[in-house]
């Protein structure tokens, strides 16, 4: 797969992956007693601030290592770090944790996830629009 082509790659994955996050954060909040209760826009605004600033470094730094490669062609899995992947199945395992397995507040999760997955989908357009990177 091309360097341009990894690229694209990545960013399909960050935005379906935000996708679904900012899905199941709206199926959980659709569901709270109090949906339009202000201190639930923001939270989901300032998950959205803090995930979107490390996430969009992460994008920037993949970015310049795709960028780097020597090869013209490369595997397609090569468009994540090994450490990317370790993060990834990280960040799977503890929310699959966090929605099955603790008493967190629904509320909690519904405002995490939306922000959280508006941050990884917003990251994922940046891979489209890099910032003289790579």
């Amino acid at each position: 797969m091309t360097r341009r082509g990894l690229i694209y790659l990545a960013a399909a994955v960050w935005c379906i992956a935000g996708v679904n996050v900012v899905h199941m954060g709206f199926v959980t909040w659709r569901a709270l007693d109090n949906p339009l209760h202000p201190l639930l826009f923001v939270c989901a605004v300032v998950t959205l601030v803090a995930f979107g600033a490390m996430f969009l470094r992460l994008t920037a730094k993949n970015i310049r290592r795709i960028g780097s490669f020597p090869q013209s062609k490369n595997p397609f899995w090569k468009f994540m770090s090994l450490k990317s992947y370790l993060i990834m199945a990280f960040m799977i395992s503890f929310g699959v944790v966090l929605r099955n397995f603790t008493s967190t507040p629904r509320t909690f999760i519904a405002a995490f996830y939306v922000g959280l997955g508006s941050a990884l989908f917003a990251a994922g357009v940046a891979y489209l629009f890099p910032r003289g990177e790579g």
